[in-house]
């Protein structure tokens, strides 16, 4: 399989260090695809942790965004910012798979 065609974006709510079911089972997941040559980039929250920006587990690179201040903002520029930061990520990471975990 050509490494284009092994590019997954991951999106959840909380991933590491965040520990709970979900959590759990999408590190083992995604860390066993890295193992098996895929590149993996997760978007998340930095929910109400002091977390980096960027970050990189098990060969999974971590993008937090301030999905929640944002929304609480209850601002148009502010979710527009938003937008355009996730759009910016797509088009850097270019993945083929998008997996959203809706909880």
């Amino acid at each position: 399989m050509s490494p284009d065609l092994k590019r997954v974006l991951y999106w959840t709510a909380l991933y590491r260090p965040h520990i709970g079911g979900v959590e759990v089972l999408a590190s083992a997941l995604l860390s066993t695809l890295v193992q098996r040559g895929f590149d993996v980039s997760v978007i998340t929250t930095h929910s109400d942790l002091e977390l980096p920006d960027r970050d990189e587990y098990d060969g999974v690179h971590v993008y937090r965004l301030r999905f929640l201040e944002t929304l609480a903002e209850m601002r148009l520029s502010a979710l527009l910012r938003m937008q355009q930061q996730v759009a910016q990520l797509k088009r850097r990471i270019k993945p083929r798979l998008v997996h959203m975990v809706l909880t």
